[in-house]
């Protein structure tokens, strides 16, 4: 039991001083001016990208609304096709014919020459 747990902290350590030399030799090898550089650059787009992130929020917020909008809008012109159907088809004197572009195999409906209206 014992020697399994050696292993294993040999195994450990071995990898922790690998991993530090590489990353340390890495760093080290960097330049620090153009290391300072990128930085800044970085933290002038940050905040360039938390302006781009306010202005796209409020653009949803304005088209949130206007979705709202235009929703109300076509149900309100649905419902008024609808009430127009209802009084087209009450007062129109129909002349019905058999329409042979509807279903193919189920019964076909009628349909007025005059209104255009579908009647089952």
């Amino acid at each position: 039991m014992s020697d399994n747990s050696s292993d294993n902290s040999r195994v450990n350590s071995s990898y922790n001083s690998s991993y530090n030399s590489r990353d340390n030799s890495s760093y080290n090898s960097r330049d620090n001016s153009s290391y300072n550089s990128r930085v800044n650059s970085d933290n002038s787009s940050s905040d360039n990208s938390v302006n781009n992130i306010d202005e796209k929020l409020k653009r949803n917020i304005k088209i949130r609304h206007e979705i709202g909008e235009l929703t109300k809008k076509l149900k309100l012109l649905k419902n008024e096709q609808k009430m127009n159907n209802i009084f087209i088809f009450k007062n129109c004197e129909h002349t019905w014919v058999l329409d042979k572009s509807y279903f193919q195999y189920d019964e076909r409906p009628n349909r007025c020459t005059k209104c255009n209206l579908v009647k089952n």
